[in-house]
């Protein structure tokens, strides 16, 4: 039920659920989604936010090796990603199987808005994925211009 309430934008139901089953703020579905991935995948920065309070695990992993990070950066939604960044979010490996940190997806999705926050808040610029690439790699492949020329 607090999945669907997630995937539905129903902060208040989801504040019900939790109040009634605080467990279930970490629980994770056959692929290991939790219900902040899906709250940050989806962009709802409340929910996010409450989640957050309930102890949820900011760092948690998909079988994919998909952090909440990961998916928020995947859908373009800079304002929860900042916030989870601003929590404590892992910028270093966010994605498992293709070892990228939050500097590279945020490189390949094209966002300077989400490459700038990273830098910021510390990513570093040199790391490099299990093919040996770095953001600028990434980048460079996808025809960020904008996004080379920062970096």
């Amino acid at each position: 039920a607090l999945y669907k309430a997630v995937i539905g934008l129903h902060l208040r139901c989801c504040q019900i659920l939790i109040q009634k089953a605080e467990h279930l703020v970490n629980s994770k579905d056959l692929s290991w989604r939790t219900p902040l991935h899906d709250a940050a995948s989806w962009g709802s920065l409340p929910i996010v936010e409450m989640l957050l309070r309930h102890d949820a695990h900011i760092d948690a992993q998909t079988r994919k090796g998909q952090t909440p990070l990961y998916l928020s950066i995947l859908q373009g939604h800079s304002s929860v990603a900042e916030l989870l960044v601003k929590k404590g979010a892992s910028l270093q490996i966010i994605n498992t199987n293709k070892r990228w940190t939050a500097l590279h997806l945020a490189a390949w999705t094209g966002s300077l808005v989400i490459l700038e926050m990273l830098i910021e808040n510390g990513a570093d610029v040199d790391a490099q994925d299990r093919q040996g690439y770095t953001a600028l790699h990434v980048a460079l492949q996808e025809g960020h211009g904008g996004i080379v020329d920062y970096l």
